[in-house]
């Protein structure tokens, strides 16, 4: 069944393409490669593809998530810093996004927080780079509160209350962003609720 496919697309790419369909099999083949846990192979077809010049930004963006599903973080992540520079935006989100998501696993928050921004600033609406965004910024208030002495924090509550309406602030941002989701889908909610929870 597999097979057949393959053989189907490269068929269908050697018909619809003008230019040679060698080319794009490098990135095709990779693709499927990596799409059934071969990463070593998918790894030499994008290293394949990419000395012909065929997709650059694709490319080294899939060069990363090979790096990464191998556990090479540091690859991957130069990767994604050099597909991140990308003209194409999807493939620069997704770069940003990916980044974001190694950096907070290496538990280097600053990082990913600021990869989380630029990413949100591509692409406002989604609502997953939202959600580790705020994660971010928990692990680090979480990791300054750590750090600091009990007395400053006996010394100085209003600190303590400042934390608190941060929290209260990224809690009133999720319900929003939920009622919005549910807007989108035809459910829409009132208007007071939201003036309510103030």
């Amino acid at each position: 069944m597999e097979k057949r496919f393959l053989i189907t697309a490269v068929v269908i790419l050697s018909l619809v393409s003008c230019s040679d369909p060698g080319i794009y099999v490098d990135v095709f083949s990779g693709n499927y490669a990596y799409s059934r846990g071969e990463y070593q192979d998918a790894n030499l077809l994008y290293i394949k593809a990419a000395e012909k010049g065929t997709y650059p930004d694709f490319v080294v963006y899939n060069l990363g998530n090979v790096y990464y599903s191998l556990g090479e973080a540091a690859p991957a992540l130069e990767k994604w810093e050099v597909s991140s520079r990308s003209g194409n935006d999807e493939v620069a989100f997704a770069s940003l996004y990916n980044r974001g998501v190694l950096l907070f696993e290496l538990s280097r928050y600053e990082e990913a927080f600021a990869s989380f921004k630029s990413a949100l600033q591509l692409k406002p609406s989604d609502i997953d780079t939202k959600i580790d965004l705020e994660y971010c910024l928990l692990k680090m208030n979480l990791r300054s509160d750590s750090v600091k002495n009990v007395s400053e924090v006996k010394e100085n509550p209003s600190e303590d209350a400042k934390k608190a309406d941060a929290m209260r602030v990224l809690d009133f941002v999720k319900r929003i962003e939920k009622k919005t989701l549910k807007g989108e889908s035809g459910e829409r909610g009132s208007g007071e609720e939201t003036l309510n929870d103030w």
